[in-house]
């Protein structure tokens, strides 16, 4: 009897279609609340200790930033110890004080 399993696309096709996904929401929501709903920021996390943002997350970030100019934004990366907190205006990305 041959096993059933499904194959998982590779990480980096799901991270890629989960931001196509969430681009689409985001504009969707912008378009029915006549743009009074606003996106801020994002976070997620990484397993480790005092976490930094990584190449793709700084990629994504200045990605939001550039169709946002006009926004401020709050970017934050949970580790097992503390926080990377950054403020994102203007495509340029300010690291906050480490939140222990």
């Amino acid at each position: 009897m041959k096993s059933r399993r499904q194959s998982r696309a590779p990480r980096q096709s799901r991270c890629a279609a989960t931001s196509i996904g969430l681009k689409k929401a985001l504009s969707r929501i912008g378009r029915a609340s006549d743009r009074t709903v606003n996106f801020v920021g994002e976070w997620h996390t990484h397993p480790e200790e005092r976490p930094s943002p990584s190449r793709v997350d700084r990629d994504t970030w200045a990605d939001q930033m550039g169709r946002r100019r006009d926004d401020a934004l709050v970017f934050v990366i949970g580790g097992r110890a503390s926080f990377y907190c950054g403020w994102g205006e203007n495509r340029r990305l300010v690291a906050m004080a480490a939140v222990a």
